[in-house]
This record gives structure tokens, sequence and C-alpha cells, in this order.
């Protein structure tokens, strides 16, 4: 292996590690647990992935993994998008930013899907 694919391989699991040790620190895992939830999930599919590199079961796990920190991202934006403008939450249209941002994006998501398919695929 070369020393820059050793590199893009496990610099993004230290870097989460380091984060997580920076929470700990700082005693901030308690205020932040989907974001510290979310990283021990980064860690986890990182190292199962670089294990399973050129396995069967690298697609499934990749996927698999892929979706569960697809939520789990959005989960700790939220937490964090929270903390940060947790004073403007007393504003009755300010409740419906988050989710109703995150419904545009992904109904945006879903039509560009629609309108512009894959050549090789078909609509279904």
């Amino acid at each position: 292996m070369h020393v820059l694919e050793f590199i893009i391989e496990w610099l993004p699991v230290t870097l989460q590690v380091w984060i997580l040790v920076l929470l700990a620190r700082k005693s901030l895992y308690r205020r932040f647990p989907l974001f510290v939830l979310y990283s021990l999930v980064q860690i986890g599919t990182g190292l199962a992935q670089a294990t399973l590199v050129g396995s069967n079961n690298y697609f499934y796990v990749y996927w698999w993994s892929m979706a569960i920190v697809g939520l789990l991202s959005v989960l700790a934006l939220h937490e964090s998008f929270r903390a940060v403008f947790g004073a403007f939450y007393r504003l009755p249209w300010f409740r419906l930013l988050w989710p109703g941002t995150v419904a545009v994006i992904w109904a945006y998501a879903a039509w560009r899907a629609w309108v512009h398919p894959q050549v090789r695929f078909t609509r279904a």
C-alpha cells in the first residue's frame, strides 16, 4: 500500500478519534450525545470497511453503514443547530426551519433523480 492510500484510508478515522478525545476533555459528550454516537459509528464503519476491502461483504457493509451514517448525520446536525440557535426556537416559524429545509433538500434530490435518471437504468 502506498503512503497516500494509507493516509486517505486512515486519516478520517484518526480525526474522528481526536474529535472524541476533545469532546471527552471538555465534557461535551453529555451536551451532544447524538454527535458522539455519530462519531463512534463513523469510527466503527471506517474500521469495518477497511478490514473488509476486497471481500464480498464489503458492498453490504458499505451501503448499510452509509444509510445509518446518513441518518445519524442529519440528527447530529439538528442537535448542533438547536445548540447554536436555541434562543430563536421561541419564534413559531423558526421551529419549522430545520425540518422544512431538510424536506426541501430531499424533495429536490428525489425530483432530480426522477427527471434525470441515469442512462443505463429505467425510472423504476
